[in-house]
């Protein structure tokens, strides 16, 4: 009897040490100041429940370490992941690709704070603590937070909407993403205008001089018009994502290879010195 009651010991002693082992593998720990990707191997999945489900039931809930039916990146899912913040400040940014809608709990040392959800064009993009779908979250220094996150990807995007794609993120100082999406909007902001300025610039030109240079106006102007629509900002402003980013980019792409190759078609006069090579251009003119 002595026996059996030292190997029962042994076993939950042995089932104990091994939860603890897949715990402590679990947490991403914070050690440096530059943005991390949260590695894949440290997600749980929860599948079935969408954004109004309650924190007592994803804590009560049985969790995955993949997820296993596609269709949940459509219907909606829940990742839940740890991080042990060992970084000098607790105002932690939480970063997310491409997600136009986010709901988030997280759960550490101050409690429990519930984060209100956000859809893209129902909700403001900018509030306290929020750009978009990436938030502060403020992690205690030296301690573990779990953070429960909801992913949806409808209407249903093939580029994203897949494990590591909707719900890859990056974690970091907040004020590092804070800075780098206000940088990604200036930037963007800066080509366009560089891009139509001289866009209207050479326009003036051609009403003047006429020449060749209605298309270099046309091209520069269908540039800003890429960036404009399929770039961050066209997010940003509330555009429909079917502009932003689906197959659509490659019609405005290929338009302004249309403007450009017609552009030096024209400059270069290939019809009547290079009649060979004009042939050449306007297969591509037709191809894009």
């Amino acid at each position: 009897m002595n026996i059996f009651y030292a190997l029962l010991n042994l076993i939950l002693l042995f089932g104990l040490f091994s939860s603890q082992n897949l715990f402590a593998r679990k947490i991403l720990e914070l050690n440096s100041n530059q943005l991390l990707t949260i590695p894949y191997q440290k997600l749980m999945f929860l599948e079935g429940f969408d954004e109004k489900t309650s924190f007592k039931t994803l804590e009560q809930s049985q969790w995955s370490n993949r997820l296993k039916n596609n269709q949940s990146l459509s219907n909606g899912y829940w990742v839940k992941f740890m991080i042990k913040n060992n970084l000098t400040s607790d105002e932690i940014g939480l970063n997310h690709n491409w997600n136009r809608e986010k709901k988030l709990f997280v759960k550490n040392s101050l409690g429990l704070k519930e984060y209100p959800y956000w859809k893209q064009g129902v909700h403001n993009f900018l509030s306290e603590g929020r750009i978009g779908a990436q938030h502060k979250i403020i992690m205690p220094k030296n301690e573990v937070t779990i953070i429960y996150d909801f992913f949806r990807d409808r209407p249903f995007d093939r580029y994203m909407a897949k494990t590591n794609g909707l719900d890859r993120m990056t974690i970091g100082l907040w004020e590092d993403i804070k800075l780098r999406e206000l940088f990604r909007f200036v930037g963007n902001i800066i080509s366009i205008s560089i891009t139509f300025g001289f866009g209207f610039y050479y326009l003036f030109i051609y009403l003047v001089t006429k020449g060749n240079y209605l298309w270099l106006s046309l091209s520069l102007f269908q540039w800003g018009m890429v960036v404009f629509f399929t770039q961050s900002n066209g997010m940003i402003i509330g555009l429909s994502k079917w502009f932003a980013v689906s197959e659509i980019a490659f019609a405005f792409q290929g338009l302004f290879f249309v403007f450009l190759l017609q552009f030096f078609r024209k400059s270069l006069d290939l019809k009547r010195n290079f009649k060979r090579v004009d042939k050449i251009f306007l297969w591509a003119i037709g191809f894009y």
